[in-house]
């Protein structure tokens, strides 16, 4: 089927489920980000895992397996090997599982976690207590003053640096902390606002935006420049979009479903949490947008001068 067609096709499903000037409505803060996240403590672990990880797998070959919810720890653990990295900090931790799978393979290097949502560090600590070198605190990452500066070696955020929209305060406190020549690690999607060439498309954005708890997508030149200005040097940038094909052809498969009943999908609306049934329109929208190289999914490695 032609892709322009496909996403057509998808939001005149979803007008049948929703209504879009109320989803649409929807002002996205920090209070939003920490009920969306909580709202989602039991579905998150239903219909993705149950690993403590949040993100999109990296499929290397074939079909999507939970083993690949692991590929972004392990592109990190080869830069801490790389830099002999000791000291490493995860902002916007989620439920802990990428620092805990770090500290267990690098037992002489010391992780942290910082996560705005109580239920989250909640979770890490008692899931994760019996590792004594990965603690998990409360922090906002536009605000690392409990840290001093030239702290660590690495830090990394993974599918979190889109809920800002202050990135360039977020990078440069993460400047401010890192060591002379320390990596700041991050994977994230991005949108390319200069292929907003329909209104079908401009109107995706937003709901899938909506669908993940953000104001909105920022573009990858946005970070980039962000970056700069912060002073850091880009030292690695790829392109892993085909990559997280799989993982969200999962989460397409389930959507459908939603959409395929139309009359009982609202049904179910007036019973579950929007910040639940949200979701859907992320999960479904968003395999075409790759497809359609109108969203990007990217690893970013920075380097303080």
């Amino acid at each position: 089927m032609n892709l322009q067609k496909e996403l057509g096709d998808k939001i005149q499903r979803i007008e049948k489920v929703f209504d879009l000037n109320s989803v649409l409505a929807e002002k996205i803060d920090k209070n939003y980000i920490k009920r969306y996240y909580t709202t989602n403590k039991i579905p998150y672990s239903i219909f993705h895992n149950n690993l403590g990880l949040l993100h999109m797998g990296i499929t290397r070959k074939g079909n999507f397996t939970q083993d690949d919810l692991y590929e972004q720890a392990k592109i990190i653990d080869r830069q801490i090997k790389k830099i002999k990295a000791k000291k490493i900090l995860e902002l916007a931790s989620g439920r802990g599982g990428n620092s805990a799978y770090l500290a267990k393979i690098n037992p002489l290097s010391t992780f942290e976690g910082i996560d705005i949502t109580p239920v989250h560090i909640n979770l890490s600590k008692k899931r994760f207590s019996h590792l004594k070198n990965c603690s998990y605190s409360l922090g906002d990452f536009h605000n690392l003053k409990k840290y001093s500066k030239n702290s660590f070696d690495i830090i990394f955020i993974i599918e979190a640096l889109c809920h800002t929209q202050n990135r360039k305060k977020v990078l440069c406190e993460a400047y401010r902390i890192l060591k002379p020549k320390g990596l700041m690690i991050i994977f994230d999607g991005y949108l390319d606002s200069s292929k907003i060439t329909s209104k079908n498309i401009r109107l995706s954005y937003k709901l899938i935006a909506r669908g993940t708890a953000l104001e909105k997508f920022s573009s990858y030149e946005e970070i980039i420049n962000a970056s700069k200005k912060s002073g850091f040097k880009i030292k690695e940038n790829k392109d892993l979009s085909p990559r997280i094909l799989p993982t969200l052809q999962k989460f397409e498969r389930l959507s459908s479903i939603y959409y395929q009943f139309p009359n009982l999908a609202k049904l179910i609306n007036n019973f579950f949490p929007k910040k639940f049934v949200y979701n859907t329109l992320y999960g479904y929208l968003t395999p075409t947008l790759i497809k359609m190289r109108l969203a990007t999914y990217r690893l970013t490695i920075l380097q303080k001068s």
